[in-house]
């Protein structure tokens, strides 16, 4: 009898699956999150060739499914609280990642990525629209982040810094105790529109480099370098690499100085591991995930060890990795 539930169970997977593409494809999905509290005649009265009892049957099972929520009285349908929450946070919101889902087949066959990341420039203007749509997303973590990074830090260069969250984060978990400043670098259309956001009450602790993390020249003495959600996007050679290269040019200025990574690292959810290498690849062709034990050998390799590993709320989620001496 196990046999025979298990089995239902996984059809019933291949039957959740289809219902989400189904409901995608057709535009139902999308009518509920641009229109919701409608009924399923209202979702079906500009087509004539879709039959509401199925489109009723349909929405049945993204309510169990938790995508949407239901008024069985009134017969109103709505896109359900924690997918709303994915819609205020994730870039573009919850359509625009779903959009990258659906390319899964034209992923598969050809290996080509959603964005152009081909070179700096184009690079620059799809982080200039995407880098500050998650700052939501991380403010927590990176709140929890500068509040356990010890000792506290006097100079911070916040590589890929993007919307800016992990460095602002720092300089507000330590002022007025300390004269915390932080150098955000990042592309020139990208680091205009981090300085753009910074508060002003905060913009005498901020620097601000344009410049390609590809090519960067530690002028400056660093007690930390922050790489927060930059490395996944570099396949592993190119990763080691620069990771290295960071690491011995601080050194050579501040031999007590530590790196701090943030990323996903090594999900324990298989499932969830897998679906995020694969969001990755479609986001960026040479993204990569790497894990804990790769960052711990390439940086060694450079002259650093792994002191310890700070959980920034759900473990699933992100974690940061810290290197020192």
């Amino acid at each position: 009898m196990q046999i025979v539930k298990n089995s239902i169970s996984d059809l019933n997977l291949f039957g959740t699956a289809y219902a989400l593409v189904a409901s995608y494809e057709m535009g139902l999905l999308q009518a509920i999150v641009k229109n919701p509290n409608r009924t399923a005649s209202w979702y079906t009265m500009e087509s004539t060739s879709v039959d509401v009892d199925a489109v009723e049957k349909l929405l049945g099972i993204l309510w169990t499914l938790g995508v949407v929520g239901h008024d069985p009285g009134k017969g109103d349908y709505w896109i359900s609280e924690r997918f709303s929450f994915l819609d205020d946070i994730l870039p573009g919101g919850l359509l625009s990642d779903i959009a990258i889902w659906v390319r899964m087949k034209e992923y598969a066959e050809n290996g080509e990525d959603s964005f152009d990341y081909d070179t700096a420039q184009s690079r620059d203007v799809v982080y200039e629209k995407k880098a500050f749509t998650v700052e939501k997303l991380y403010r927590d973590a990176a709140i929890i982040l500068a509040k356990n990074l010890k000792p506290a830090q006097e100079q911070v260069l916040e590589i890929g810094a993007g919307s800016g969250v992990w460095g602002r984060a720092m300089i507000e978990a330590l002022h007025p105790k300390v004269s915390c400043t932080v150098t955000f670098l990042d592309l020139p259309q990208v680091i205009a529109k981090t300085q753009a956001n910074m508060p002003p009450k905060l913009t005498d602790r901020c620097h601000f480099v344009a410049c390609d993390y590809h090519h960067i020249d530690l002028e400056r003495r660093y007690d930390t370098i922050l790489i927060a959600n930059v490395l996944h996007l570099e396949n592993p050679p190119d990763a080691e690499l620069l990771l290295q290269g960071w690491i011995k040019s601080l050194l050579s200025s501040a031999p007590d100085a530590q790196v701090v990574i943030v990323d996903s690292f090594d999900m324990t959810d298989p499932i969830g591991h897998a679906l995020y290498k694969v969001h990755l690849g479609m986001r960026h062709k040479g993204g990569h995930v790497h894990s804990m034990d790769q960052f711990t050998i390439w940086a060694q390799s450079a002259g650093l060890k792994r002191s310890h590993m700070i959980q920034l709320g759900d473990p699933e989620v992100i974690k940061a990795m810290v290197f020192r001496r």
